[in-house]
């Protein structure tokens, strides 16, 4: 998996919504939210390419728009 996107460290409820979702699958994380100076990154997708070469073809599967992100701005 290839990724590209536009990064921002969300505040307020846009910060409670991200761990929600961070912690939903890594509950670990909650340990981790004492340490100093953490920061909670958003990366909202612009590019994303997917490639499977344990396949004959080899599949690669490739999606590009920054209206994902724009969109969630």
């Amino acid at each position: 998996m290839q990724y590209e996107g536009i990064a921002d460290l969300p505040t307020g409820s846009d910060l409670d919504a991200c761990k929600r979702t961070y912690f939903a699958t890594w509950p670990d994380g909650r340990e981790r939210e004492q340490w100093p100076d953490i920061a909670y990154v958003r990366v909202r997708p612009c590019w994303v390419r997917y490639s499977d070469f344990a396949v004959t073809p080899p599949r690669i599967e490739e999606m590009r728009s920054c209206c994902w992100a724009r969109a969630q701005a």
